[in-house]
């Protein structure tokens, strides 16, 4: 999706085996965190449970820890979607 054709990066949603694939790679996950897209340069579109009740989507850039993910707002995943569709594909997270 939105796959920027001059600088050759884009975003992914990923299938449920996809989801699978790249959780068993990663054999350090958290209980309860799944990946569920990537995009801009590797970077993974991540559900997991949220101790602080806000929300439970997250981005995490490559080299991040699991302690700190960078959390995207109190959305949901459908409300996530419509955002990041207006937006054209951009981290519109990261404008706030």
């Amino acid at each position: 999706m939105y796959e920027d054709l001059e600088w050759g990066d884009g975003f992914e949603l990923f299938s449920v085996d996809e989801i699978l694939l790249h959780y068993r790679y990663y054999n350090d996950w958290p209980k309860g965190w799944f990946p569920i897209g990537a995009g801009f340069d590797g970077d993974l579109l991540i559900i997991a449970p949220n101790k602080d009740r806000r929300g439970y989507i997250f981005w995490m850039e490559t080299g991040d820890s699991f302690e700190e993910p960078n959390y995207i707002g109190n959305l949901k995943f459908d409300e996530w979607f419509n955002y990041f569709c207006i937006a054209q594909g951009s981290k519109f997270w990261e404008w706030y």
